[in-house]
Formats: C-alpha cells, structure tokens, sequence
C-alpha cells in the first residue's frame, strides 16, 4: 500500500517474516559490534607502552626478557646432544658384548690390567690384585 501496490495475504506473510528476521539479524550484529568494542577497549587498556632512556636500559631489559628462555633452549640443547652421544657409546659397547659372549669374564682381567703403549702399540699388562689372596681360574671357552 505505501508504494500503490496491492499484494495478497501470503506476500504480506513472507514479507512481514523477512522483516522480522533481518530485524532478529540485525540484533545479533549489533550484540557482535558491543563485545567487539568492549574487548578491543581491554586490550588498549593492557597495553602499557615502554619508554627507555638509552639503548643501554633497552638492551638490558631485552637481555631480561629473552635470556632465560635462550639459556634453557641452549641447555636443552647441549642435554640432547649428551644424551645422543652417551647413547651411541653404549650401543657400540652393547655390539662389542654381543658379539664377544665371554666378554663379562674378561672383566677381572680388565679392571686389574694397565694398558701401556710401547713404539705405537698398546699392550696389556696384568698383575696380580694383591689385596686378593684366593685367585679364581677362569675358564674361558
């Protein structure tokens, strides 16, 4: 009526429904643009803007924020590479005593012999533990 238009009942309906939901839309947006305003007035109050008098201060208060974390990232580091090495010991010491099966009876003859080093060769030298006076003999296969 207001452009001089006569619609039936059912456009009237669906007009009056649209209406209604972009009216029930509109409400939402609106609902949305206040949280977005009140959490975008939050962070400008949280953020305090940092003024230093030199470049000095500035680098010491860098080196404060930064420095612990650099430091344990380093440790953590050095810890790996450790660990990594200590690991690839043991797994050529495993090999050694798989592959030899009476590697654990040498382990007297190991603990009381010197290795010496004459003209570029190492030898073994054994000596017999004093403080042990009952000698064991082992037999070795």
């Amino acid at each position: 009526m207001r452009y001089g238009q006569q619609i039936d009942d059912w456009s009237a309906l669906f007009l009056s429904e649209t209406d209604e939901h972009f009216q029930n839309l509109e409400t939402r947006v609106q609902q949305s643009i206040m949280a977005i305003d009140r959490a975008a007035s939050g962070l400008k109050n949280l953020k305090q803007p940092l003024q230093f008098q030199d470049r000095i201060q500035a680098l010491f208060y860098g080196l404060g924020v930064s420095l612990p974390y650099s430091i344990t990232g380093i440790d953590l580091l050095v810890l790996y590479f450790v660990l990594i090495r200590v690991g690839q010991l043991y797994q050529e010491r495993q090999k050694i005593v798989d592959q030899y099966q009476n590697a654990p009876a040498y382990r007297q003859i190991m603990e009381q012999g010197r290795i010496i080093e004459d003209r570029g060769v190492l030898y073994l030298q054994l000596a017999p533990d004093v403080e042990t006076k009952n000698i064991k003999e082992i037999s070795i296969d």
